[in-house]
């Protein structure tokens, strides 16, 4: 079988983005991509595999996950086939997130990280906490609660 050439992605390119067949990516990386919590977790990519409303009602989470891994065969990079495509960003919203906790003063990047994942996005942090949305004046645009009804 011919070898696929890698793309140019990644660590040691312009791009933050590695992008994998889902057999080299781990089962934790892919149980931290679908959560446990909201229509991913609980759907895991089975729906559309399915081929009657009542097979998909028959099968619980747990029984999704199982199918799940082994259409992937997650952990195996030698395996003949997989399913599905896993994206690593690069360390980029961990350094961001050390960026912004250092320029306001924060010992960890707790709150940070979601302040540089708004960033990444450029989205506006919505928050609660007013002292909290001073401190990011000249950052990043902030919304509270209420703007977004």
């Amino acid at each position: 079988m011919p070898t696929r050439p890698k793309p140019q992605v990644g660590p040691g390119t312009t791009s933050p983005v590695t992008v994998v067949p889902a057999n080299e990516a781990s089962w934790e990386d892919l149980r931290a991509i679908f959560g446990d919590r909201g229509y991913a977790a609980y759907c895991q990519c089975q729906r559309p595999r399915m081929r009657s409303w009542a097979e998909w009602t028959s099968l619980q989470v747990s029984g999704r996950m199982q199918r799940l891994e082994a259409q992937t065969h997650c952990g195996y990079p030698s395996a003949r086939t997989t399913s599905g495509l896993v994206a690593y960003l690069d360390g980029v919203l961990r350094r961001r997130a050390w960026q912004v906790a250092d320029q306001l003063g924060w010992a960890s990047t707790f709150k940070a990280e979601y302040v540089a994942l708004t960033l990444l996005q450029a989205d506006a942090f919505v928050t609660m906490d007013a002292e909290l949305a001073r401190s990011l004046e000249g950052i990043v645009a902030t919304a509270s609660i209420d703007d977004l009804r």
